[in-house]
């Protein structure tokens, strides 16, 4: 059996990818990226941008809930993903600090 190695992109790489914006047909589109994330606690983190600056931060959280977090700014988004502790940095920077519901 042949076995084959997948470089992992880098940090930055996949940070510029969760917080670009697509084009679609033309114009510009705002989407949702993913980003699976290294936390014994966090799943993955997605972000949304709006208009405004801010933006959804969707978070699955390893025991299955999932969570949107509102106006969440790109700055906020950044720091979460360059922590050394995603988990930390969540607990730190979003959990408290901004309006969420929870989806699951």
């Amino acid at each position: 059996m042949r076995q084959v190695l997948i470089q992992a992109p880098s940090r930055s790489r996949l940070l510029k990818k969760l917080t670009s914006k697509r084009k679609s047909r033309g114009k510009e589109s705002v989407g949702f990226h993913r980003l699976n994330v290294s936390s014994s606690a966090i799943s993955w983190v997605g972000w949304s941008p709006n208009e405004q600056g801010g933006g959804l931060l969707r978070i699955k959280f390893k025991n299955g809930s999932l969570y949107d977090y509102f106006d969440v700014s790109q700055a906020a988004v950044t720091s979460l993903i360059k922590a050394g502790s995603v988990g930390k940095a969540f607990w730190r920077n979003v959990r408290d600090t901004y309006a969420y519901v929870r989806l699951a």
